[in-house]
Formats: structure tokens, C-alpha cells, sequence
């Protein structure tokens, strides 16, 4: 399977209690090593197939093989490289996700947010700066995913930019920066 969303999915769970805006919702954290290691903004841009700021619209979270995936469906707001034009919608796949695990006698457990390496998925009605790659899988058909699993995924939080990953797969040249300084960025983009 092609990267299979990007990353080794070692499934050592390490579980924390914690809430998730006023929900009572435990984490499940799974360590992941990632297949690729993206280090630079430029090498994102290079290697995607599609990069574009999108808004999600909507989520559902499948489970396949005991993992919770999030598929969401965004519309793109402006399209920076690839075939995908302004006001599309696609679809995005993501490991995790909030979701209801089922037990040995198969009855559903408490509600959990599944996350690798303490990332989570995009939130509905959030907007974001997506680095994707064409997914190839089982899960879904015809849907892209973030490169490096979650390190292509960088937040819109009022006017600046936030990359959504762990400190130790972050992007070495990127720091949380203003919008407008993010587009000017993008203008390098060979389509």
C-alpha cells in the first residue's frame, strides 16, 4: 500500500485521560515512525501532488483493521499546485479520529480520540494549508492524504499559521507565521 498513510504504524498505545473541550473523552496515543521525514517547507512543496487551503465541511471516522481513520470532505478555498480548482470539494484521509471502539463481546466502550504521536485529526468548520499526496488504500477511494501523515497540515488560527505535528517531526524551517507571510511562501510553488 502505498505509504500507507504515511507512516509505520507501530501501535504501541499509550493512554491518557484528558478532555477535549469540555467532553470527557480519553486520548489513545500511538507511536508511529514516519516513513518519510519531511524537514523543509520546500521539500512539501516539491513532493505534493495538490497543495491547497481548504475549509472542512464534514467528517465520518470508519475503523478498518482495529484503526480509526477520519475522512473529511473539504472545499478548497484557493488551489496553489495541482489539478484541484477553487470551491472543489475532495476528500482528505487521516489516521485517528474521535470514535467508539468495540469491546471483546463486540459492545461499544467509552468514545476515545485515537491520535498518532499526540496529533489529531482536523477539526470540522476549521480551515487549513494542505501539503497531499494521492491516497491508495482500502479505506477510501479517490481521496488524498497529508504528507508525512500530519507533517503536510498546517492550521489557520485567526491570522496565522500553526503546523499541526509533534515537536519532534516538525518542520525545521517553519515557524508559526502570519497568513499573508505563509501565501508569499506558496508563490514559489511550480505547478
Amino acid at each position: 500500500m502505498k505509504q500507507f498513510l504515511s507512516l509505520l504504524v507501530l501501535l504501541t498505545l499509550i493512554g491518557c485521560n484528558s478532555s477535549l473541550e469540555n467532553k470527557d473523552i480519553e486520548e489513545v496515543n500511538s507511536s508511529a515512525e514516519l516513513i518519510k521525514d519531511y524537514a523543509t517547507l520546500k521539500e512539501l512543496m516539491k513532493d505534493a501532488v495538490l497543495i491547497s487551503n481548504v475549509k472542512v465541511l464534514s467528517q465520518e471516522t470508519i475503523v478498518h483493521e482495529g484503526v480509526p481513520f477520519t475522512i473529511s470532505e473539504v472545499e478548497i478555498i484557493k488551489n496553489y499546485k495541482g489539478k484541484e480548482k477553487k470551491g472543489k470539494i475532495i476528500k482528505v484521509i487521516e489516521t485517528g479520529g474521535i470514535y467508539t471502539p468495540k469491546g471483546k463481546s463486540e459492545e461499544d466502550l467509552d468514545k476515545v480520540e485515537y491520535q498518532i504521536n499526540g496529533v489529531s485529526t482536523m477539526e470540522n468548520g476549521e480551515e487549513y494549508y494542505l501539503f497531499l499526496e494521492e491516497f491508495v488504500g482500502p479505506q477510501v477511494d479517490g481521496a488524498y492524504i497529508p504528507l508525512g501523515a500530519y507533517q503536510g497540515k498546517f492550521k489557520v488560527n485567526k491570522n496565522k499559521i500553526t503546523q499541526e505535528t509533534d515537536y519532534e517531526n516538525k518542520i525545521k524551517d517553519f515557524t508559526e507565521i502570519d497568513v499573508e507571510e505563509f501565501k508569499n511562501k506558496l508563490k514559489d510553488v511550480n505547478n
